[in-house]
């Protein structure tokens, strides 16, 4: 009986190893509904912006991931002015915090996310931060 015990153990490890390597708990996050100071709310900063984007001023609504774990990727939504983005980005994961790095016109920006508070803290060239309070899903 008790070697039927060990049997059994030792093939349902061999299944959910199986399994992880398929695909089977690969771990997609997305974040959405970030809004950070002088917004209250996600709710606040969505009024606030349509309020001036009927004034006729252009305004970002959307600004989402959709982070990859498995594939160690993250996806930028944006709109501007109603036209979509999407870019494609590389992610550093650690248990606690991702991490995303990126060069581009404007400067050097670091975007961290923090699983645990589901706050992002965007840096620009180093010196200027802001964080965005957001849903992770």
């Amino acid at each position: 009986m008790h070697n039927k015990k060990i049997i059994f153990i030792i093939l349902l490890s061999f299944v959910f190893q199986n399994l992880a390597q398929g695909g089977w708990f690969d771990k997609k996050i997305k974040v959405t509904e970030c809004y950070n100071y002088p917004y209250n709310s996600y709710k606040h900063k969505v009024d606030k912006l349509r309020s001036l984007q009927i004034e006729g001023r252009k305004v970002s609504l959307i600004w989402d991931w959709e982070l990859n774990l498995k594939d160690k990727t993250a996806k930028r939504i944006t709109s501007f002015d109603g036209v979509l983005d999407i870019d494609e980005l590389n992610l550093i994961v650690t248990d606690d915090y991702l991490l995303v790095k990126e060069t581009s016109s404007i400067g050097n920006s670091t975007i961290l996310f923090d699983k645990n508070t589901e706050t992002v803290k965007t840096t620009l060239n180093g010196d200027n931060t802001t964080v965005h309070n957001c849903k992770f899903n």
